[in-house]
């Protein structure tokens, strides 16, 4: 059982132990860890940390060639990344800079 004040410090190494095993072209143990992370990132309502679980079930998907579910994946991580802080802090301030820019 994860420890809450653990919960934030174990998502993105479950996510590296997916990887691990995506590499190894070991797509259920993959898939296995990148659910877990994803339920520790909602858990700690890490939306940026969610997005990269699900984006990468979605390759999984892709894998099998079941191209619906890897586009609903695909398309949960991207609104997942959008409503994230860690977007928000580093894309808008550069959006906003080049609107200005090419504003004059």
């Amino acid at each position: 059982m994860l420890q809450v004040g653990k919960i934030r410090e174990t998502g993105y190494p479950l996510i590296g132990i997916g990887n691990c095993y995506f590499h190894l072209d070991y797509f259920p143990l993959s898939e296995k860890y990148y659910r877990k992370a994803a339920e520790v990132f909602m858990i700690d309502s890490n939306y940026f940390g969610n997005s990269v679980a699900l984006n990468n079930i979605g390759l999984i998907k892709e894998k099998y060639h079941q191209f619906d579910s890897a586009l609903v994946y695909f398309e949960r991580a991207l609104q997942d990344r959008k409503n994230s802080r860690k977007f928000q802090q580093s894309v808008i301030p550069i959006i906003t800079s080049e609107c200005l820019f090419r504003a004059g």
